[in-house]
């Protein structure tokens, strides 16, 4: 019996540490994450994320892509073209 607790044991402790690795990878800003944590990574980000953005696969959903856009172009406008344009000059992020 005390074998297989040791098995347990020591497969909580691996998770344990995947998951913090997880948390470094997705909080260092360089959006780099093994792909064996990837899981984790995203259950961390849903965790901290309530729009729909999606660090891992690069999507920026529309209202932070417009918070964004804003702060960097505050004249710019969303046209029927789905492009954000300033002047009628094409701009993003």
């Amino acid at each position: 019996m005390s074998k297989l607790i040791a098995k347990i044991k020591k497969a909580c402790e691996d998770c344990i540490e995947d998951a913090n690795k997880a948390i470094e990878e997705v909080t260092d800003g360089s959006e780099d994450i093994y792909e064996g944590r990837m899981e984790f990574a995203g259950q961390i980000l849903s965790l901290v994320n309530d729009c729909g953005c999606d660090p891992i696969n690069k999507y920026l959903c529309f209202d932070c892509e417009r918070e964004a856009i804003k702060e960097k172009y505050p004249n710019a406008v969303y046209t029927d073209q789905l492009t954000w344009e300033v002047d009628g000059k094409e701009v993003e992020l």
